[in-house]
């Protein structure tokens, strides 16, 4: 059993980089800022949907904590390779994160370096803190695990 210290504090910068994206957002338009975290919540539970729900580790032995037991309360999926449905949707479901706030985060340039900041750190944080314990043989972003793309496929 490995610990999931290093996949929550990542979990944290990147919920921290999203608040900070809203602040910005929610001085320039209170409106937008509401849809922003609405689109948030949709692609957090498809990233969560698409991805975590076929990790094999996701019962007993998340490297992110509660986005395993997340994964309990949605449809079931089995476990294996990720399609490219599955890698595509998780993509643009992070781009749309990362990417929509950025039309209000130019305005204010000290909150879009500091979004920046804590995106990036908590992408080293998962690239070489969470990955090596992660026991995923599928995920695309662990380095030397088996990885296959069932093109297509659902």
């Amino acid at each position: 059993m490995q610990t999931n210290t290093h996949g929550m504090i990542s979990l944290f910068l990147i919920f921290m980089a999203i608040a900070v994206a809203l602040g910005a957002v929610v001085l320039k338009s209170p409106l937008f800022a509401l849809i922003y975290l609405g689109i948030c919540a949709i692609c957090f539970l498809n990233i969560v949907f698409s991805y975590c729900a076929k990790c094999p580790c996701r019962e007993k032995d998340c490297s992110h904590g509660f986005l395993g037991s997340l994964t309990k309360i949605m449809p079931k999926r089995k476990e294996g390779p990720y399609t490219f449905i599955d890698i595509l949707s998780t993509l643009i479901s992070i781009g749309a994160i990362l990417m929509i706030p950025h039309l209000w985060l130019v305005y204010n340039i000290p909150s879009l370096i500091l979004f920046w900041l804590l995106i990036i750190v908590a992408a080293l944080e998962i690239i070489f803190l969470v990955c090596p314990d992660c026991a995923n043989k599928n995920c695309y972003l662990c380095p030397g695990k088996s990885k296959s793309v069932k093109k297509f496929s659902a």
